[in-house]
């Protein structure tokens, strides 16, 4: 395994559900998917910085009810009134994990971890449980980890950007499991992904060049 392989920087489980949303969805072009892949693509930063704040807020509660108000970046962060639920997160948070693959080395970082289960946190504008189900990202860290099953925390939020605010409406848990062929699976479309990768070297490498960004591949 080649620990400085070009490939290793982009071998991560968000990268790889981002390929299949790309491969999957009419009209996304090799440039979008390249400009999402190299962080050149803002058009969710709001989304992205909102979710940041949200799990800060799930952070700070620790083994606490959570505080009905939360302020942090600027955002303020508020629960509906409707919202009833209990959230029981393991000690051990923010762990980076890694799991060889041929000659690369994939990288990933885990919200929640235990013996059993492993946890994502997850902030949506309208939660849609198939879609986390049909996601790569939870076979990929069993994988990972070695554990069998996956539970995804899932918050839906209204953000209101003009005045930098978050509504927590609603939340679902989502566990999923750990099947026969799941291995199987997961090396088929990383051998996909992988080869994609190696196809468009050249577009990652003047796209980098076009925005002074450095890459060494």
């Amino acid at each position: 395994m080649n620990a400085y392989h070009w490939i290793n920087r982009y071998i991560t489980p968000s990268r790889i559900d981002s390929y299949i949303y790309h491969r999957d969805t009419e009209n996304n072009t090799t440039q979008d998917f390249i400009n999402n892949l190299l962080k050149l693509d803002t058009r969710f930063a709001i989304n992205m910085e909102a979710g940041n704040v949200v799990h800060s807020y799930i952070e700070h509660a620790n083994y606490e009810t959570v505080p009905i108000h939360f302020v942090k970046d600027g955002w303020t962060v508020q629960t509906s009134p409707y919202l009833d639920c209990q959230i029981a997160l393991p000690s051990v948070r923010e762990m980076k994990i890694s799991k060889e693959y041929k000659q690369y080395n994939m990288f990933g970082k885990v919200d929640c971890i235990d013996g059993i289960v492993v946890h994502d946190i997850k902030t949506t504008r309208q939660i849609k449980l198939e879609k986390y189900a049909k996601s790569m990202q939870w076979k990929l860290y069993l994988w990972m980890t070695g554990l069998s099953i996956f539970g995804y925390n899932i918050f839906e939020i209204k953000i209101k950007e003009w005045k930098k605010s978050i509504m927590i409406n609603k939340y679902k848990e989502l566990k999923l499991y750990r099947y026969s062929n799941m291995e199987q699976d997961i090396f088929h479309m990383l051998d996909e992904y992988i080869g994609y990768l190696y196809q468009i070297k050249e577009q990652i490498q003047d796209t980098a060049r076009l925005n002074n960004i450095v890459l060494k591949l």
